[in-house]
């Protein structure tokens, strides 16, 4: 039997939840919000060339009993998604987080439970506005070597998957494949073949019947991105 133990207004919508796994940080969380502007803001965002949605990224604790514990709210750009790195990389506990003007970040918690920015990049360098959409690490399996680079896939709103590494607290672009002609909502690794990259499309969105899913794998030696399979659904 559920039973609430504490709520929290987070103001605008919240869109993404999630627990920190990293030893000592367990009882860490966060939360990312989204929210379209309104017209007056809209406006004056038209006028001051930035950005048309807004969002924040709570860093919660939960203390016994079960109460939350706010410790810092960060206002950013709209998010979409979120999600830690399974393991410590390079002595960091890192988030990453993709948003609506189309940029990947690297926060990492702190041992005084503060999120600093560590790295930031505009997914893919075009004119066009777009959205990134989601994201995941390739370090889902506990017995993943941490000295391996770890890779973090993204999709956004024009149907592109991007990888990227990151190594020495920067980033570096594997690739980039146009893998749908609809905003491609979802993608992950294969964790136990993470040269494997799954993408999706819920095509229902755009009254389609039916999902649109496709596999991707990476070349190393190449640095590319092909296709190794596509299969639609109703």
């Amino acid at each position: 039997m559920f039973k609430i133990l504490e709520t929290f207004d987070t103001k605008l919508s919240a869109d993404s939840v999630e627990w920190c796994t990293i030893e000592g940080f367990r009882d860490h969380f966060v939360c990312g919000t989204y929210q379209l502007l309104n017209r007056e803001q809209q406006s004056e965002s038209l006028a001051n060339n930035t950005q048309k949605r807004q969002g924040t990224i709570y860093l919660f604790q939960v203390v016994t009993p079960g109460k939350l514990h706010l410790l810092q709210e960060i206002n950013v750009p709209g998010v979409l998604d979120m999600k830690w790195a399974h393991v410590l990389y390079e002595g960091h506990v890192l988030l990453g987080v993709v948003n609506s003007i189309g940029y990947l970040q690297l926060w990492q918690l702190t041992e005084e439970s503060q999120m600093n920015l560590l790295v930031e990049t505009k997914i893919r360098c075009v004119d066009d506005e777009y959205l990134a959409l989601s994201l995941d690490w390739s370090t889902g399996r506990s017995c993943w070597n941490q000295s391996t680079e770890a890779r973090i896939t993204i999709s956004d709103s024009k149907g592109f998957i991007t990888v990227y590494s990151i190594s020495q607290e920067k980033l570096h672009c594997l690739g980039s494949q146009l893998a749908h002609q609809f905003e491609a909502w979802i993608t992950s690794f294969n964790y136990w073949d993470t040269n494997v990259i799954y993408s999706g499309v819920p095509l229902a969105f755009y009254r389609f019947s039916g999902e649109v899913s496709q596999i991707l794998s990476i070349d190393d030696r190449k640095e590319l991105i092909e296709l190794i399979f596509t299969n639609s659904f109703s």
